[in-house]
Order: structure tokens, then sequence, then C-alpha cells
């Protein structure tokens, strides 16, 4: 009976995701585009100000070592409002004005980045007193959210911001959210052409796959003891 056990832990642990070490690198607020002179080590950042009073912020990370895929920080403005962002290619996010002095910056790369300095996106600020100095700091965040709704913002499962329908497809296939009935392209059903086009959806959870994952895994289990017993039945005639 020990060996059974044994066999279907083995079989449900091969459906489990794999644990991978992460990356390392360092968010930074840089005032030239060559990055020479950035906030690297949590020092705070001063801007140059044109003859209109505005400055430009480069976002970036400089990374150490594996691969860089997300940037999530507080930005802190000191003499400076928000006027726009433009994000380097391969970079999808947003910048949220918190309205208190403070922007919420994400953003994911679906490829990533390697070691080295790397740009992610660049802000246009306006001085709230051009004769004073301005400058920036930042404080990082944890991960971007993973199927969550941010501040009317959407997040998918890998933290990407997407539209509607994308984060109802990809977080709440088949799912009853908030009263509505979401089907298997995130679109809002009714009851019944929800029962028609997810038929194998469980109400309570909204979940099948958890309930695939272990009958599977109990199912391979019932299979390889089988064909071991009948081997050892075999040996032993």
């Amino acid at each position: 009976m020990k060996k059974i056990y044994g066999i279907i832990i083995l079989a449900i642990s091969l459906f489990l995701p794999v644990v991978v070490n992460a990356a390392s690198g360092e968010n930074f607020i840089a005032s030239d585009y060559e990055m020479t002179t950035t906030s690297l080590g949590g020092a705070t950042q001063t801007l140059n100000k044109d003859t209109n009073g505005n400055a430009i912020a480069y976002l970036g990370v400089s990374v150490n070592s594996g691969t860089v895929y997300e940037f999530n920080v507080t930005l802190y403005l000191n003499n400076l409002t928000y006027l726009n962002v433009i994000e380097e290619s391969g970079w999808v996010g947003t910048i949220v004005n918190n309205g208190d002095g403070t922007l919420t910056a994400r953003y994911t790369n679906a490829t990533g980045v390697t070691a080295g300095k790397h740009r992610i996106a660049a802000l246009t600020l306006k001085a709230v007193n051009t004769a004073e100095v301005c400058s920036m700091n930042l404080q990082n965040l944890t991960s971007a959210p993973k199927c969550e709704i941010v501040n009317n913002v959407y997040y998918n499962k890998s933290g990407a911001v997407v539209t509607e329908t994308e984060y109802y497809k990809d977080c709440h296939p088949c799912e009853i959210v908030d009263g509505k009935y979401r089907g298997p392209n995130g679109e809002e059903l009714t009851k019944e052409q929800f029962e028609v086009a997810c038929p194998i959806n469980n109400p309570q959870t909204g979940n099948f796959l958890p309930y695939f994952v272990i009958i599977a895994g109990i199912a391979l289990a019932a299979g390889v003891y089988t064909i071991t017993r009948r081997n050892s039945k075999i040996y032993n005639v």
C-alpha cells in the first residue's frame, strides 16, 4: 500500500510547476538618454529643465544576472507634475498618477532583458516652480498584480496590462464572476448560454483544472501500480 501512495504522490508532482531562481536587477531613474547619470543605489535623481520648465526622466533597469521581465515602482516627484510617457519597444504597461505627488509605474517585457542597463520609458514632466530644483526618486514595488484589476487597469496571469475582455478570457474563462457568467473567451453570457458553452465548469469554484490534475495523477498511479504488480507476479512464477 505504501508503494501506491508513493506512486500517487510522484504522479501528481509531475503536474506541478518548476520553481526557478529569480533574476537580479536594480531599477533606476536617469536624467539623460545614455543613462550615464542614474539613481542607482537608491539616490534621488536631479532632472534637467529646458527653458519651458519641462524635464525628461528615463526609467530603466540594470540587470546583474538572469532575465528581468518586470518593472514595478512608485515614483516620488519633487517640484514636478506628470505630463506624458513614451515606452521603449518591447515594454508594455501603465503610469498611474496617484494624485498625491507620486506615480505608479508597472511594465512588463514578454522576452525580458539580460545583462546591462536598459531604458524602459521616458517621462515628460513639468516644473511647478522653474526657479527650484526638480528631482525624483523611486521605491520598488512587488511584482505586477496577476489576474487583478487595479485602478481600472486589467492585469492578466503574467502581469501584463490587457483589455477587459482579454482579462476575463485569461483569468476567468467559464466562471461566474460578480454574478456575471463569463464564457470561454471572456465574453459575458446569459445563464443558459453559459451552461451550453461551459458544460464541464464547476459552478462553485469555476476552476476545473485542479480536479483534472488529481484525477489524472491517480489514474497514472493506478496504471503504474497495476503494471508493477503484474510484472512482479510474472517474476515470482
